[in-house]
């Protein structure tokens, strides 16, 4: 049967490592206290020293960048959709709503 999924994943040239694609507690990104709070100081810093920087200065036109990620970002979250319905229908089709979000079978691990 034909996976998108399985699809995408076989046309790339590179595969992602373990801890990007399943949670690993101390391992995967952002999953410790503290690389979250430096993170969050890093981030809140760089918007407010940004802010301080262009309080000056005229704003940059940037009409064609914020397009091209707003289309970047729109396609992704098409296809994560349509990754996520795959594997939804068929559970909601053959044994209806309520199994599929209740249901134990219905989660995959």
């Amino acid at each position: 049967m034909f996976s998108l999924a399985d699809t995408i994943q076989a046309t790339f040239p590179f595969k992602l490592p373990v801890w990007l694609t399943s949670y690993h507690q101390d391992v995967t990104p952002l999953s410790t206290w503290p690389v979250v709070a430096s993170a969050i100081v890093v981030y809140l810093s760089t918007i407010f020293g940004l802010r301080e920087v262009m309080r000056e200065r005229q704003a940059l036109k940037l009409t064609w960048l914020f397009q091209l990620h707003n289309l970047l970002l729109t396609t992704g979250s098409g296809l994560l959709l349509l990754v996520m319905l795959e594997e939804i229908v068929p559970i909601v089709w053959k044994n209806g709503l309520f199994y599929a979000i209740c249901g134990y079978g219905a989660w995959t691990p």
